[in-house]
């Protein structure tokens, strides 16, 4: 798994995101949050996703509260005007999934987008960006790989719900689209055409070129 990278966050920064995270979690959520935590690992979805994005976000040197400040507005517990995308890089509007699990990810793994999401044309996303966390390890994040929406309509494979998993235990809970990790294109490729991007914008802004 060459392609894989990984980002830190340190406590300082965990807390930071749970207090973001707290702020804005629905009253009712808050008298029994045991009953929003996935019952295979104990995990709160939601907030492993606001994590995963932070990770994401600071390997691409963009810094915590940044990342926090640009989330879209909560309210009753639900993201408003979440339209489909976490992060801007190279001028792609990418969204990032997280899969935590017990186990570390090979090159068998899956990596997936539900089907109704991956087909929405509503959504403005150019792409996806997969992060793995170890549950009950909220400080490190392995990147997986990237891959464009258009590619991965193309290239993934397509699951309906019930149907049986290939590479692990149990079924598909909802139409699942997913690849393979071989499949994905290397964080480190992204990062440095975002460094490009950078750098050429700031030779623009000053007046320079090579």
């Amino acid at each position: 798994m060459n392609i894989t990278q990984t980002s830190f966050l340190s406590d300082s920064e965990i807390a930071l995101i749970d207090t973001h995270w707290m702020f804005y979690l629905d009253p009712e959520k808050l008298k029994d949050k045991a009953k929003w935590l996935d019952p295979k690992d104990g995990e709160d979805r939601n907030r492993v996703g606001l994590l995963s994005e932070c990770a994401v976000g600071k390997y691409f040197e963009v810094p915590v509260a940044l990342t926090l400040s640009r989330r879209p507005e909560v309210k009753a517990g639900r993201w408003i005007g979440d339209i489909g995308n976490d992060i801007e890089l190279v001028g792609w509007k990418l969204d990032i999934k997280c899969q935590p699990s017990a186990y570390q990810p090979n090159h068998k793994w899956m990596w997936n987008v539900p089907t109704e999401l991956a087909q929405n044309p509503n959504k403005e996303c150019d792409g996806y960006i997969w992060t793995h966390k170890t549950v009950g390890n909220d400080k490190k994040y392995l990147l997986i790989g990237w891959m464009l929406r258009g590619d991965f309509l193309t290239q993934a494979e397509s699951h309906n719900e019930g149907e049986d998993k290939k590479f692990e235990n149990g079924k598909y809970i909802k139409d699942t689209m997913d690849i393979n990790t071989e499949h994905l294109r290397a964080i480190t490729e992204l990062k440095k055409m975002h460094r490009d991007t950078l750098e050429l914008s700031a030779k623009k802004d000053t007046g320079t070129s090579s």
